[in-house]
Order: C-alpha cells, then sequence, then structure tokens
C-alpha cells in the first residue's frame, strides 16, 4: 500500500514542482535573448552562471562574461550587470542603490524576475552627473537637428528632442544620414519594458522616400 501511494503520489507533485522552475527558464530565456540583441559584445556582463550560460548559448562571447558568485570580483568592473534572484541574494539592495542604479529593462516579476541593469563604475553621485552631462548635450545637439532644414520632424519627435534623452550617437547617426538623403522621423523610442525613467532613447523609426525604416544607436 505505501508503494500504491508513493507510485500515485508522484505525478500529481511533479509538474507543480517543475511549473516554477520553466517559468523561471522561460524568463531567463527572453532576457538573455534580449542582451544579446540590444547590448554591445564588446560591453563586459556581470550575470549568474545559468544566466552566462544562456547568454553564452545565444552568441554572447564568454570573454564578456563574468560569472557572478561567492568569490567573484563585484559588478563594478562591468558595464552590464543583469540582476536575477541568485544575484540579488549576493549583493542585496546595494546593486540599485551603489553600483548599478539606472535599468535599461526588465523581464518578469516576483522571484523570477529578471533586471538589465547598467554599471555605475564610479558610483550613483557619479553617474547622475554624468547623466545630467548627457542630458544638456543632448537638447543642444537635439537643437542643431530641428535647425537641419534636411530633417524633418513631427511635433512628437520633436518633443522628444528637446527633453535632450536622445542618445548622441544617434543624433549623430541622423545628421549623417541627412547629408545623403532627406530624411523623416516619425518617432524614438527603445526596446524592452521597465527602462529607468531618464534612459535616452536608443532607436529612431524613420520615413525614408516614402518607405518606413530604423535607425539605432
Amino acid at each position: 500500500m505505501v508503494a500504491v501511494r508513493h507510485f500515485t503520489g508522484a505525478p500529481k507533485s511533479g509538474p507543480v514542482s517543475t511549473a516554477p522552475a520553466r517559468h523561471e527558464a522561460a524568463v531567463r530565456g527572453e532576457a538573455a535573448a534580449w542582451v544579446a540583441q540590444q547590448v554591445s559584445r564588446g560591453a563586459a556582463v556581470s550575470c549568474d552562471q545559468a544566466m552566462c550560460a544562456a547568454l553564452e548559448a545565444r552568441g554572447f562571447p564568454q570573454h564578456a562574461l563574468l560569472v557572478l558568485g561567492p568569490v567573484s570580483l563585484d559588478p563594478r568592473h562591468s558595464d552590464v550587470v543583469i540582476e536575477t534572484a541568485a544575484v540579488r541574494a549576493l549583493f542585496g539592495t546595494s546593486l540599485d542603490q551603489a553600483w548599478a542604479p539606472a535599468v535599461l529593462a526588465s523581464f518578469g516579476s516576483g522571484a523570477a524576475g529578471i533586471t538589465v541593469r547598467v554599471v555605475a563604475a564610479h558610483g550613483t553621485v557619479a553617474y547622475q552627473t554624468a547623466l545630467a552631462g548627457e542630458l544638456a548635450a543632448g537638447r543642444a545637439a537635439g537643437a542643431s537637428l530641428l535647425a537641419d532644414r534636411r530633417i524633418i520632424v513631427p511635433a512628437p519627435a520633436r518633443a522628444q528632442l528637446n527633453t535632450g534623452l536622445v542618445d548622441l550617437r544617434l543624433l549623430s547617426a541622423l545628421t549623417a544620414l541627412s547629408r545623403h538623403l532627406p530624411v523623416s522621423i516619425v518617432q524614438f523610442g527603445n526596446v524592452g519594458t521597465g527602462a529607468s525613467p531618464g534612459m535616452p532613447f536608443r532607436f529612431a523609426d524613420l520615413s525614408l522616400a516614402g518607405q518606413a525604416d530604423q535607425t539605432r544607436s
């Protein structure tokens, strides 16, 4: 009877116990795919062992990955840190309060939630100061672009330019493109959800000679 009870009980508990693991794997896969597509291959990325393996499987170079663990270096030596439950257990609130205050994108929620953060190598205060400088430079570059008669900017995109939140590299690319083709900007934006307020817009939807296109920084 004990054997029969053990046999009939196992299938019922199996799907329940593996469901969280499947959900975590799905969220990890979504985050890894985003990072592999959106983060430069030249950037140093810190992540736990499972996430680093997922990134490597998607073609992210192994030499750019720093596996975080109890005896590893902290994320300050990276450009981006991927905050998972395992990483939160290692560093607690020090990630968002001291080392990585800005969020690029978020995936999932609760214990399975994953956040992709920008590392502030010199601390939060220095990062915020540098960001303020970039916003000022962005407003100046945006004003210059608005004065360019070869570039058509509708009201929504004009408002985005006036905030200074358009990535300077993107503005430079648009200016260079306008020397060869008339450019009509539809809007600016970012790929992914959950980005911190004040993160620069990294792509532009364009209309070139009546055809839709997209330019990214």
